[in-house]
């Protein structure tokens, strides 16, 4: 597994990643990491961009055990509130790729998920918009699973 973190990283730099660029610190639950590896691993159903982009995500994430996750931190299943700074507001659901949907519920292999997982409440995430324009993606509340 390490080998195609490290491939995937000289390949890759925040650079390469509007949306890495300034990222703020990241908490997983030791569960969710390893999930997450294996769903980024498994490569069905989602291309290597994906995979790179969910690969940076866990390297740099702190892991602690459940009961040590801070409330207001993003994970899978959460409800998740965000602003831009041009004052556009977003929901999302959380989800693994098969719970997608048109609804809200957005996989954390999109590029939205990936930068949202394991992220606080209060934190800004550079972003691009669907125009290309980069933007803050500020979130503003967490609620569940």
């Amino acid at each position: 597994m390490l080998s195609r973190i490290t491939q995937a990283m000289r390949r890759l730099s925040p650079c390469d990643l509007p949306e890495m660029k300034v990222a703020p610190p990241i908490t997983l639950t030791d569960i969710e990491h390893r999930r997450l590896n294996v769903l980024a691993m498994a490569g069905s159903g989602h291309d290597a961009t994906a995979s790179d982009r969910m690969y940076w995500e866990l390297d740099r994430a702190r892991i602690v055990p459940e009961a040590e996750l801070a409330a207001g931190t993003v994970r899978m299943g959460s409800i998740v509130s965000y602003r831009t700074d041009g004052g556009v507001v977003g929901n999302i659901t959380l989800v693994y790729p098969d719970q997608a949907d048109s609804s809200g519920r957005t996989s954390i292999l999109s590029p939205l998920g990936t930068a949202l997982i394991g992220v606080s409440v209060g934190d800004s995430i550079p972003w691009s918009s669907e125009d290309g324009r980069p933007v803050t993606l500020t979130v503003t509340s967490v609620s569940g699973p």
